[in-house]
């Protein structure tokens, strides 16, 4: 069916990152490559053989349809946890003053058009009230499914999709923070994650049983050596798990800076020819038509 545009967010999904290399090695390898992210799930209270499960790991690449009017607002945080409380009184007004969509997770990007997120299997995950029926739903077949002996692999299956997709709508994540001292800190903040408007794409399940490997860590000492994992499917031997485009899939190439766009401009005019089609010049211009600098956008 024709895609049909959306009136209230974005037309456009963005992939934020923080370095410019990452920015490089996706317009080279024309494709997104997933990593486990640490996802909280202590608000679902999940118990198993008496030990608790606060937290899993998703293999997964994550996107946003903020439009790009709202990409400079203030997200609602707050800082909690001793780390933040020993901060100088500067150092706990800086923590706390730049909190955008930018500021926490990359002031690069990459926009795709959302009926490419479509067509690829993106989801907008499932944003979970601890106080609501689902959730209270969720944590009993939880319950019910381990006091079990066996299950069908069909039921397993849909318990673990609905873990992929699915994040509460208030929580905490970590960021990194540099203080006066220039020592590098983890804080932890709470947020509102239902602002950021989150499209998810996780692999395949058939193709990441192909390679051996799963969708979602819940064993602690799987997760701790999720790393790993990561690097090897940087290679290209797991290219069947990456999310590919093509250049003319891209609207937008965010930058933070002048010095930024001239970057990527130059990673852009080296591109090998074999990215691209039998009008290569005319190609790499499109591209870099495509670059908007956020100090501009946010004058």
């Amino acid at each position: 069916p024709q895609f049909m545009g959306y009136a209230q967010s974005a037309n456009t999904l963005f992939n934020f990152m923080e370095l410019s290399d990452y920015l490089k090695q996706t317009l080279t390898r024309k494709a997104f490559i997933p990593r486990y992210y640490i996802e909280n799930v202590d608000f679902l209270n999940l118990v198993f053989d008496g030990d608790r499960f606060d937290k899993i790991a998703v293999l997964q690449t994550c996107f946003c349809d903020i439009p790009l009017s709202k990409l400079f607002k203030e997200e609602s945080v707050r800082c909690i946890g001793e780390t933040f409380e020993k901060l100088s009184p500067n150092d706990k007004e800086k923590a706390l003053s730049k909190n955008t969509h930018p500021d926490f997770y990359g002031r690069y990007a990459i926009a795709l058009s959302k009926d490419w997120g479509s067509k690829k299997g993106l989801q907008p995950i499932h944003y979970i009230n601890d106080g609501s029926q689902i959730s209270k739903s969720i944590k009993k077949t939880f319950s019910d499914l381990l006091s079990l002996e066996s299950l069908p692999n069909e039921v397993v299956d849909d318990f673990l999709n609905r873990f992929a997709y699915m994040k509460p709508v208030r929580g905490e994540m970590e960021k990194y923070f540099v203080d006066e001292n220039s020592v590098k800190r983890t804080l932890v903040y709470e947020k509102v994650f239902h602002d950021e408007q989150e499209w998810r794409y996780v692999p395949d399940r058939d193709i990441m049983d192909s390679y051996g490997i799963e969708y979602l860590l819940a064993n602690p000492q799987a997760i701790e050596v999720r790393e790993t994992w990561n690097e090897k499917i940087r290679t290209d031997y797991y290219k069947g798990l990456w999310l590919d485009f093509e250049y003319s899939d891209i609207r937008y190439l965010i930058v933070p800076d002048n010095e930024g766009r001239n970057e990527v401009i130059h990673v852009i005019s080296n591109l090998p020819a074999a990215l691209f089609g039998v009008e290569e010049d005319l190609e790499k211009k499109i591209l870099i038509s495509k670059i908007i600098v956020l100090e501009n956008l946010k004058e």
